[in-house]
């Protein structure tokens, strides 16, 4: 597992992932652990589904709010966390990831 965290470096470098460290960039510990969780819970050909999701997801909301306080991010992972518990597939994993995502034109084609 350790082979394939340090496998995205690359992909996070630009956002959250500090390659030197080895710890990823102004991104709360809990949202840390949950994606390194849900990485574990996902079957390996479908990752780099669930990485690119995130990232957008991530990108999107930064730092963003719920009304209560909670960080987007934390939410969109306890969700895709949920969605492996109860079994669902990987697609419904990166449905909840994006799901707080407006349904503008343009993001619709980056998602795709």
């Amino acid at each position: 597992m350790q082979d394939y965290i340090q496998g995205i470096e690359e992909r996070f470098s630009k956002t959250f992932f500090n390659p030197k460290t080895k710890t990823f960039l102004n991104m709360d510990k809990k949202i840390q652990k949950k994606f390194k969780e849900l990485l574990k819970r996902i079957p390996k050909d479908f990752r780099e589904d669930i990485e690119k999701a995130f990232e957008y997801s991530s990108d999107f909301h930064k730092e963003d709010r719920r009304f209560g306080g909670e960080l987007v991010l934390e939410h969109l992972l306890n969700i895709a966390l949920l969605t492996t518990e109860v079994g669902l597939d990987t697609n419904s994993a990166i449905t909840s990831l994006l799901h707080e995502t407006p349904e503008t034109e343009d993001n619709l084609k980056k998602v795709e």
